[in-house]
């Protein structure tokens, strides 16, 4: 099968060591210069952060961020809730509401802009297409880059999201004073290190990803697992593995696996556990040890094997180290998309294609008959 547009993106995304992340980031940075003089950071008590499907993950990931960086309370919510359910009282001028999408033309998102702007909300488009339905409606428009991946599965667009989203948050804590000179330089410097360990897992880990791909082809299900600032992580590489391999695969947050659906666990389908190094490795531990007993296989992406994980865990996929757990869901989308691709093809199965691709479902509309 021809190379696909998303193997390519995530080729070129480790061209030249990052390069083309490199230059999103410095746009990105360059944007933020103007921006957040406007934003009034000061007066900004709480953010909001929608999205849909793997926007509303990004979402969930970068709640966080902005807690840590900016200092602020922040939610991340799915777009359609929020613009049908949210009680607009509690939206009001010390809001900042973000949109993430990157095609620009999510409804639910254009919505939601709509209704805070008329609370007076400040609104931000996190976004590759400036003239967009959520491009015209928002206050401000963060670029990302990736205006070529726009019609595909959206691999190397979720990673530059990410990047602006964790900038604009570095940016807020500078602007604010939460975050002195010094520890905002140390951030921005931590993002160049995601940028390496990304170009590095696709450099060097792909060939060990497509093998355990090929052992796994044929499996009807996949799950992905991840705590903390990666539960996001975890939710946005199960949608994109079904997108891409056309199979059940979903993420869940490790520990919520654990009440409940942990009763899913069978001696076939892996499951594929995003560990990081920091406050979640004490549960993976715990975690591995119960699927080690029960014999089910497991697949652990980490930066910091430990004695534990490869005396328990089936396998293990080790990624460029030196990044702090809150900066760690940059890095850990590309092994997790690299093996929904090879899964894919070794299902045969292109994973470019829709597979109902005479429908949009997100814009469909009930008629009345007359």
């Amino acid at each position: 099968m021809e190379e696909s547009g998303i193997i390519r993106q995530l080729h070129r995304m480790a061209e030249g060591n990052g390069k083309e992340l490199r230059e999103s980031a410095r746009a990105v940075k360059e944007q933020l210069g103007s921006m957040i003089g406007r934003i009034s950071v000061s007066s900004v008590r709480r953010i909001y952060i929608l999205g849909c499907g793997t926007s509303y993950y990004g979402a969930l990931n970068v709640k966080g961020a902005f807690e840590a960086l900016a200092g602020i309370p922040s939610e991340g919510a799915e777009a359609f809730a929020f613009a049908a359910y949210q009680n607009l009282d509690l939206i009001d001028k010390d809001c900042l509401v973000v949109g993430f999408s990157t095609s620009g033309e999510s409804d639910a998102v254009a919505e939601a802009f709509a209704k805070c702007r008329e609370r007076k909300a400040h609104t931000v488009a996190v976004t590759a297409a400036a003239e967009s339905s959520v491009g015209r409606l928002a206050d401000e428009i963060l670029l990302t880059g990736a205006s070529d991946e726009i019609k595909v599965p959206r691999t190397k667009a979720q990673i530059q999201g990410l990047l602006a989203m964790y900038l604009m948050a570095i940016a807020m804590g500078r602007a604010s004073g939460y975050l002195s000179s010094a520890r905002a330089g140390g951030y921005e410097a931590e993002i160049d290190g995601c940028i390496d360990a990304v170009a590095d897992t696709v450099v060097r880990r792909e060939a060990e990803i497509k093998a355990l791909a090929e052992k796994y082809a044929g499996c009807t299900a996949a799950l992905v697992l991840g705590s903390g600032y990666n539960a996001g992580t975890a939710q946005t590489c199960g949608l994109m593995i079904a997108e891409m391999a056309w199979i059940h695969s979903w993420g869940d947050d490790l520990e919520n696996f654990l009440h409940g659906r942990f009763r899913e666990v069978n001696q076939k389908e892996p499951l594929l556990i995003l560990a990081p190094q920091g406050a979640g490795s004490r549960k993976v531990l715990d975690f591995l040890t119960v699927t080690h007993h029960v014999r089910g296989p497991t697949i652990v992406f980490t930066d910091k094997p430990t004695d534990g994980m490869r005396k328990l865990a089936t396998h293990i996929v080790e990624l460029k180290g030196g990044i702090s757990e809150l900066m760690t869901p940059i890095v850990y989308l590309a092994p997790l998309l690299l093996y929904g691709y090879h899964i894919a093809l070794f299902n045969g199965q292109d994973p470019n294609r829709r597979r109902y691709p005479d429908i949009n479902p997100t814009k469909v509309r009930y008629m009345e008959a007359h």
